[in-house]
């Protein structure tokens, strides 16, 4: 078998049709990679990964794996010379496996030369689209998408096998391949989008080849995905012995075939058998290097926390019926979520899918809808075109969530109110998926919480209002009692708060006041500071194009938050790495504007804390930099959250702030003005000393009705010197006589800038750092690791890019097929050596 395998491989790399095969393989997909403008494009995509690439090969090797398997066993029929084999002492099986593995070989080979795509990626990755902790480019992903990449290949060798042993036409060989890779990987998927499947359509998705292959492309080596690749190989390869064996029989008697037909029945029947057995199992490993598509280590040590779920959760999922396909992966996305959420929980976690259709009284199904609908389960409109006529077909994307026997919760897996039907549902059924994990674990955190700790908003010094810090309340109020508390001098304002978030003052604080916070945190509260230390007039700055950065007095800097381990410095800083802003009267209208930050996620050793791991850049406007002081106090642990880039500089108070900037391209750090890397939030963590220690009468400090502490009990708390990080904008219209307003989201970039390729330029982590924060001052880190999944967008150095395109485009053309050549010249010259001797 050995040497029959070789002799295939030599047949196919000592003549040029090998290397023909190779060159157009490597060819037209470095043309669509890097010169042929469209979806696929490197350059124009800017994206540091290799997506198009794993999107355009297997259409390629649809055409090219069938042209070189077409001649394995055609060939040989037709000249005669497979009856030679059938007389060496080798069996048939063997002679299809030396056929196939030397043509799975030649996939191998023509794969390697494309690794060069992978290395240009890296160089040309933008080391500033990631944070510190993660790479450019995701290699584990990019490898695995390789490895099914490599299997599909493997498989189309099979089929060509099996066509090439059908006939004895190299061209019927070829068709034929052709038509059934093509069937297998695209047809089926294409297929299961008409509605007169039904149910069937999920069905159809799973037997093609598109499906299971996204399924790896996307990081994910699922076991039953290699199982069903390997499956159809196997498949393919009994066909063609099958085949093989009934032309050896002398008039093809039906009499000599049962017994190879019963040995590839059995083989059938065990092979799905074993696909049907490994569907049982969740045996998956997501190589993606932020392990995107895996439970978290705090979802799963909730789910095993029998002290916390002491009852049965049962969710009613309402995702059923007759589904479009996408909709479907959905659905059995939520099955499959759910299942290994019962591996960790055991039977304390339990489900069942309902059709809110499915009941033949059409009164039963509305009561039904009336319910969910009150529930809080939102329903979507769905236009499908089905023999020409249009309709309209309702889902309800949630889910019920009963615990202890009663209601409680309810969980929507995307809100949408209509879907098109000319609509792509791939990228919803995509982030649908993505945040599944999340929203899932969610409903149980919030099921089973026997209580909810309180966070309050301190007002009564100008501080932001309900609908400035919206988009954080939002999120909050679903895990915590949310409310606003004043002071005003009460000694037990706070009893009942577990978290007070101080969102920027702009009035003095009264000693009062002070000393009931300072107590508040000795008695173990937390605190989130987000403080400017700067006072900026933007009105003035908008009308007439300058303004001036005036240092605050809140009565808290110098004494308090300087005692807890931070001074707040009455300065600004400018930064290259900046966000947008509207310039009334510039040709641009929306600049870069070195005022506001884009602050870096990691403290002054580059490395990055768990709050701020994989979030989005954190927009901040006109903030000023802090210092770490009373270094010596080892009873507080102090870690710099996040900071200004290297490429930055400070104005001290008063600070000219003015349009003329933009103009300008300052000398950052050029060691005259400041040393960049400024700290903008610290988390201070440990047993705070009181600022009011020896400044408390006697008489007050050893009262009975209040005990005074001056040595906290454990605690933390976070100081941040820029009070926008917090703030979202509040959108404003008059409907009706009436005033209307509506927050924009922390994420969301007001100023709409674009990418080339179309996408959001900026997409703010404001909201996440938030969140993040207060649970981790709280304790509660059941969600932390989920939402720092928050996937990185990795991107392309524009500026390296456009630089060198031409340059990119040629390399990656002529490489290649450099390095092709080179294989094919040591090739040469060893079969030279050889067989001179």
């Amino acid at each position: 078998m050995t040497a029959l395998y070789l002799k295939e491989l030599r047949s196919f790399l000592g003549s040029i049709i090998g290397y023909i095969f190779i060159a157009i393989f490597l060819v037209t997909n470095s043309l669509f990679l890097w010169v042929f403008s469209g979806d696929t494009n490197v350059i124009e995509g800017g994206t540091a990964d290799l997506k198009g690439f794993f999107l355009i090969s297997p259409l390629i090797l649809c055409v090219l794996v069938p042209a070189i398997t077409m001649r394995s066993f055609s060939e040989e029929k037709r000249t005669g010379t497979i009856e030679l084999l059938y007389t060496k002492p080798i069996s048939d099986f063997s002679i299809i496996l030396s056929k196939y593995l030397a043509g799975v070989t030649l996939v191998f080979i023509s794969l390697l030369p494309t690794l060069l795509y992978l290395v240009c990626i890296h160089y040309l990755g933008d080391t500033m689209s990631a944070s510190s902790d993660v790479s450019v480019v995701d290699d584990a992903a990019a490898i695995t998408s390789y490895i099914g990449l490599f299997l599909v290949g493997a498989c189309f060798v099979a089929i060509g096998t099996f066509s090439s042993a059908t006939t004895n036409s190299q061209i019927v060989s070829f068709i034929l391949a052709m038509f059934l890779c093509w069937f297998l990987f695209f047809g089926l998927d294409l297929l299961a989008v008409y509605s007169q499947f039904g149910s069937l359509d999920i069905l159809i998705k799973n037997l093609g080849f598109m499906e299971h292959y996204h399924a790896i492309q996307k990081g994910v080596l699922d076991f039953k995905d290699v199982v069903y690749f390997l499956t159809v190989i196997i498949l393919f390869l009994l066909f063609s012995h099958l085949r093989l064996a009934s032309r050896k029989l002398d008039g093809f008697k039906l009499l000599d075939m049962r017994p190879a037909v019963l040995q590839v029945r059995l083989a059938i029947v065990g092979l799905f058998l074993v696909n049907y057995i490994v569907a049982f199992f969740v045996l998956r490993w997501d190589l993606t290097e932020d392990k995107r598509h895996s439970l978290s280590p705090n979802t799963i040590a909730m789910l095993e926390d029998e002290d916390r779920i002491n009852d049965r959760i049962f969710f009613k999922v309402y995702l059923e019926g007759d589904l479009p396909a996408d909709i479907r992966k959905i659905r059995n996305a939520v099955q499959e979520k759910l299942d290994e959420f019962i591996i960790y929980s055991g039977d304390k976690i339990q489900y069942e899918f309902i059709d809110p259709n499915g009941d033949e009284d059409a009164d039963y199904n509305l009561e039904v809808q009336k319910n969910i609908y009150s529930e809080g389960i939102r329903p979507c409109d769905m236009e499908i075109i089905s023999s020409g006529e249009a309709k309209v077909n309702t889902i309800w994307p949630g889910a019920l969530i009963e615990y202890k026997g009663m209601t409680v919760d309810q969980v929507q897996f995307f809100n949408r109110r209509i879907i098109r039907n000319n609509e792509d549902l791939t990228g919803l059924a995509e982030r649908a998926i993505n945040n599944l994990e999340y929203k899932l674990i969610s409903a149980v955190r919030r099921v089973t919480a026997e209580s909810k700790k309180t966070v309050a908003f301190l007002q009564g010094q100008g501080e932001l209002d309900a609908w400035q810090t919206a988009d954080v309340r939002n999120s909050l109020k679903r895990y915590y009692l949310i409310e606003d508390v004043e002071i005003g001098g009460q000694i037990n304002a706070l009893n009942d708060v577990d978290a007070l978030i101080v969102a920027q003052p702009k009035e003095r604080f009264t000693e009062k006041d002070k000393f009931v916070i300072d107590q508040f945190i000795m008695n173990g509260g937390r605190v989130m500071w987000f403080v400017d230390p700067l006072d900026v007039n933007r009105d003035s700055l908008y009308y007439t194009g300058q303004t001036f950065g005036i240092g605050y007095d809140l009565n808290i800097e110098k004494d308090m938050i300087y005692k807890y381990g931070v001074r707040l410095n009455p300065d600004v800083i400018i930064d290259k790495e900046c966000g947008p802003l509207y310039v009334p009267g510039h040709p641009l209208e929306v600049v870069d504007w070195y005022f506001y930050p884009l602050l870096e996620r990691e403290d002054l050793n580059g490395k990055t804390h768990a709050i701020t791991k994989n979030i989005d850049p954190i927009k901040s406007e006109y903030a000023s930099s802090l210092d770490i002081v009373n270094e010596e106090d080892t009873n507080v642990k102090k870690t710099v959250l996040l900071k200004s880039s290297y490429n930055s500089q400070i104005f001290r108070s008063p600070a000219r702030i003015n349009y003329g900037i933009i103009d300008v391209d300052p000398k950052f750090n050029d060691g005259s003005e400041g040393r960049g890397d400024y700290p903008v939030a610290v988390l201070l963590e440990g047993r705070f000393s009181s600022p009011f220690e020896n400044r408390i009468s006697t008489a007050f400090a050893e009262s009975s009705d209040f005990k005074t502490k001056y040595l906290s009990d454990s605690t933390k708390m976070l100081v941040v010197s820029d009070g926008d990080i917090i703030r979202n904008e509040v959108d404003s219209a008059l409907f009706e006589d009436q005033m209307r307003y509506r927050a924009i989201p922390l994420n969301v970039d007001v100023f709409g800038v674009m990418n080339q390729n179309g996408t959001p330029k900026y997409a703010y982590g404001n909201r996440d750092f938030v969140l993040n924060s207060l649970d981790y001052l709280l304790e509660d880190h059941s969600l932390l690791d989920i939402r720092t999944k928050t996937i990185t967008l990795r991107m392309l150095d524009p500026e390296l890019v456009s630089e060198n395109k031409n340059f990119w485009k040629t390399f990656n053309i002529m490489m290649p097929l450099f390095l092709l050549a080179l294989m094919a010249f040591v090739q040469y010259f060893v079969r030279r050596e050889r067989y001179a001797k």
